[in-house]
């Protein structure tokens, strides 16, 4: 347990200037946003603006543990480490998860501190909030995952000397043909009965954002998807557990651990 506390004080270490300097530049987009939307007196920029913000913060892990992976790549830290890869793997998601959390809390408080002052009205403002931070956040996790198994591929291609050329022919391929069997599969009349048996309703009203202010009237329109299953949810959590496992696996083949 110590050593595992370790590798993840290590991972705070070595990432703690990519979380400063993206959290710097959130505070300045905010900053900077709310300032020219005051500016040319159209608050309905700014509210859009936190928006896309939020819904940004799908990428930030991913793109968190692609920097971090890319580390281990070029300074080889994990060579001759005495723990088990799928510890070391966990220790670079739990910080990255950590610091999406911060992030991803403190940008949907801000919207609310500013959704209140624009006066703008949502319904069912609190079961969007939660749907949307847990939609962002799983999502996050899932593709992160897919991410930990291309750079892993083509990490140990890159250590196989005959393909290291052209190793992004092979990911290229492999990216494909996953895709090609994954739409065939969604496509299929039984896939689409079997995700409609776990399907429920969710009843949920649109998220429309109303606001009626000095500056005029201003109204925000999205579809929220009615219905949920949980049996694409169960497949995607036995997805990224494959997916998961595989990567550890071909990381443990080669790096010495």
């Amino acid at each position: 347990m110590a050593a595992f506390k370790g590798l993840i004080i290590k991972e705070f270490k070595i990432t703690q200037y990519f979380f400063i300097t993206y959290m710097i530049l959130l505070v300045a987009a905010i900053v900077g946003g709310y300032s020219f939307t005051n500016y040319i007196d159209e608050p309905k920029l700014f509210s859009i603006g936190m928006l896309l913000m939020i819904l940004a913060h799908f990428f930030y892990l991913p793109l968190y543990l692609l920097t971090s992976l890319n580390i281990e790549g070029r300074t080889q830290l994990w060579l001759h480490n005495p723990n088990s890869v799928l510890k070391l793997i966990c220790a670079k998601l739990i910080p990255g998860l950590i610091f999406q959390l911060i992030s991803l809390s403190l940008s949907i408080l801000i919207a609310i501190i500013l959704i209140k002052q624009f006066n703008f009205f949502i319904e069912d403002f609190l079961i969007i909030n939660i749907l949307m931070f847990v939609s962002i956040f799983l999502g996050s996790i899932y593709v992160s995952i897919w991410v930990l198994f291309y750079w892993t591929l083509n990490y140990a291609l890159s250590r196989i000397l005959h393909i290291k050329s052209f190793r992004w022919l092979f990911i290229i391929f492999i990216w494909a043909t996953i895709t090609t069997l994954a739409t065939y599969i969604r496509s299929h009349s039984l896939y689409k009965k079997i995700i409609s048996l776990g399907e429920i309703k969710l009843n949920i009203i649109p998220f429309e954002m109303k606001s009626n202010t000095d500056y005029g009237f201003y109204e925000i329109f999205i579809h929220v998807p009615q219905e949920f299953s949980f049996i694409p949810f169960l497949l995607y959590i036995m997805t990224a557990l494959l997916i998961f496992f595989v990567s550890a696996w071909m990381l443990e083949r080669k790096v010495e651990v």
